[in-house]
């Protein structure tokens, strides 16, 4: 195949690709966290939320991660303890915010004045039921987080297919003409 065809192909290919994919819009997206607390503690993972076309809330379905090696896994929202929205600025939760199980306690990590708190509560193996831990308590206050959208696989496609299309240019054009 000649090198031109060959672009074309590929060409034609990346927009079948796009075409065919499902909705102009994700209907989910993923995001890769991370959060320090200043008494030590670390967590890191994925959220799932569900998109919204106007760049937030997102709401929280789904967590994947740690907290100092402890699985978290979200708690359904409330609209007290927690709501599971996030906003894709800081300080990215509200003043309800996020609702997650860790080692035996509920855990919430919401927004007080423009700063991001945690505390934590109900822990059954001891009888600890809704004492929870918070502000101005000296081990719940967040240090660092960072948040970071993980970009949607067609995307990525577009992506390689872009640059080994310019590969192929490239190889095109430094052949020796005939």
């Amino acid at each position: 195949m000649q090198p031109l065809p060959c672009l074309r192909a590929i060409g034609i290919v990346a927009v079948a690709a796009l075409a065919g994919a499902p909705g102009a819009q994700a209907t989910v997206l993923d995001w890769d966290f991370s959060i320090s607390l200043d008494n030590g503690d670390t967590a890191s993972g994925e959220f799932v939320t569900q998109n919204t076309p106007d760049g937030g809330p997102y709401l929280i379905v789904s967590l994947a991660g740690t907290i100092d090696a402890a699985s978290m896994s979200l708690l359904p929202p409330d609209d007290m303890f927690n709501d599971n929205l996030l906003y894709p600025n800081q300080p990215y939760f509200d003043n309800i915010g996020l609702g997650f199980e860790a080692d035996g306690f509920e855990w919430a990590i919401w927004s007080a004045g423009g700063r991001l708190v945690d505390s934590w509560c109900n822990n059954s193996a001891l009888g600890v039921d809704h004492l929870c831990l918070s502000p101005p308590d000296p081990s719940g206050a967040v240090t660092d987080m960072s948040l970071a959208l993980v970009p949607e696989p067609g995307t990525l496609s577009l992506l390689g297919f872009s640059v080994l299309a310019a590969l192929i240019g490239l190889q095109y054009r430094r052949a020796p003409q005939a």
